[in-house]
């Protein structure tokens, strides 16, 4: 199925499980911030996200957040980094256009703009 949607995103076409969960998610990446180490599906002890977008203010979040748990410059991972944060209201504080699904053992949320 990946193979309809690759032309969405010529630069890496990556497939990721998430130990311990019937998930397996798939994404087609067209770089445009942290083009080097941007890819995903990004993977973090439990946790599992693909994303669409851009985060406007996310070098904002990475230093509230606290710059040095980021693991690239991309930022697609301020999405993780923020639901792991443990704040209410978590995908309010995200500014751009995007849309992503996060998956952990036992919930998936599935997240986009406000139109």
């Amino acid at each position: 199925m990946i193979e309809k949607i690759a032309h969405r995103g010529p630069d890496a076409v990556e497939v990721a499980r998430l130990p311990g969960a019937p998930v397996i998610m798939a994404h087609c990446r067209l770089a445009i911030i942290g083009p080097e180490d941007g890819r995903q599906p990004i993977y973090q002890t439990g946790d599992i996200l693909v994303a669409n977008g851009e985060i406007y203010n996310h070098e904002d979040l990475r230093a509230i957040l606290g710059d040095s748990a980021f693991e690239t410059a991309g930022d697609s991972g301020t999405i993780l980094h923020l639901f792991r944060s443990g704040q209410s209201r978590w995908i309010t504080r995200l500014d751009g256009m995007f849309a992503f699904v996060l998956a952990t053992r036992d919930r998936i949320i599935a997240a986009r703009d406000p139109l």
